[in-house]
């Protein structure tokens, strides 16, 4: 049944939290979300982490000085199921924070997306739709950072997972009449996968969008210039926004500035910053140049789509909204346009050519090309 306000345990002393996990069940049906901030600082801040089991809910305090050692292999036991909603960044949190992934995994969004919901289905709207309850967002944009939490946030926060067990009844039921419930746990497992969640600063420019898509010789000097600022974004906790902007970064690796003045003057960039950093950034653009150059750097600009791709993938996607229309699905559940640009041209390590959707609609698409 919904949690009340008189089963909500706000947890900041180590006592209440040991006390805590022994109530927790193995086997059992866990639902869990977090709350964190992430305004000014490079890594998120996790805050709080609530656990739902029956008609109790824990409300652990991150930020107060716990022990939390000993919940981690609760939620990595193979008996238990964590239930969570969109739960990507959550993840990548725990991840990052902790080391911790909590599997096995189900997550209630993407299940309602395998049964005809919108694939980005909010946990409020899931909620409606499903159970006909309200849920109230109102503490959506609360500091979850500061101490003490109000009665109405920690509300807020616990309520975020009450009805997660029944979501998941509900929604495993239907899978299983439709054969998709197997489909949900590889989905959920994936995601669930460490590589996922890590970031390494090499890779760092992949966040840039356009990158791929500049000439060889400016791609390797924004690649550079994007690891640097993440090791520097890292050092200061700092967000890399503010360390550098992406307009910024792309403005210096396609000028190529060799003095101070030269780099002041690229877009975004401020006198302050080029005369601190003009004699490490001008060295680096070199040496990316450089390894390029030499073939040390292996890079291939991505073309504009040329009429033959633009064919391909309206092709694709036509299959796509066939097949989603016959499963009573959106189409980006199976498969997003990103994904049918990687497919015309020679990926096959995404998910849509693995799994069950290779045999769902990879192999009708590869059929299409």
């Amino acid at each position: 049944m919904p949690a009340s306000i008189h089963n909500i345990s706000m947890i900041q002393q180590q006592s209440e939290l040991d006390a805590a996990l022994l109530f927790l069940p193995e086997p059992g049906i866990l639902s869990m979300d977090t709350e964190f901030m992430r305004t000014n600082t490079y890594a998120s801040i996790l805050c709080l982490i609530q656990i739902s089991a029956g008609d109790r809910v824990f409300c652990i305090d991150t930020l107060a000085d716990l022990d939390i050692g000993d919940l981690w292999p609760i939620l990595m036991a193979e008996s238990n199921v964590i239930i969570m909603h969109a739960c990507r960044q959550d993840l990548e949190i725990l991840h990052l924070n902790h080391h911790c992934l909590p599997q096995p995994l189900f997550d209630t969004q993407i299940a309602a997306g395998l049964l005809g919901h919108p694939a980005q289905i909010g946990y409020a709207g899931l909620v409606h739709d499903i159970l006909g309850i309200h849920v109230d967002k109102g503490q959506t944009r609360t500091d979850w950072s500061r101490r003490p939490l109000s009665e109405a946030q920690i509300s807020y926060a616990a309520n975020d997972t009450v009805h997660l067990a029944d979501l998941y009844n509900h929604l495993r039921e239907k899978l299983e009449q439709h054969g998709r419930y197997e489909w949900v746990v590889e989905d959920c497992a994936a995601l669930a996968d460490p590589a996922l969640h890590e970031s390494p600063p090499e890779l760092a420019w992949q966040r840039i969008k356009s990158i791929p898509f500049l000439p060889p010789a400016e791609q390797a000097r924004a690649r550079k210039l994007a690891q640097w600022r993440e090791q520097k974004a890292a050092r200061a906790d700092r967000p890399r926004q503010w360390i550098l902007s992406d307009k910024a970064l792309l403005s210096i690796a396609l000028d190529n500035p060799q003095t101070v003045g030269g780099l002041a003057d690229c877009t975004d960039v401020a006198k302050r910053f080029a005369e601190r950093h003009a004699e490490n950034i001008i060295k680096l653009q070199l040496a990316a140049t450089c390894a390029w150059e030499k073939g040390e750097l292996t890079i291939r600009q991505h073309d504009k789509p040329a009429a033959e791709e633009k064919a391909a993938v309206k092709r694709m996607s036509e299959i796509t909204r066939e097949i989603a229309a016959a499963l009573n699905i959106v189409p980006e559940v199976l498969a997003a346009k990103k994904e049918l640009i990687a497919i015309f041209r020679g990926e096959q390590d995404g998910r849509v050519l693995n799994g069950w959707r290779k045999e769902v609609i990879g192999e009708k698409l590869l059929g299409a090309l």
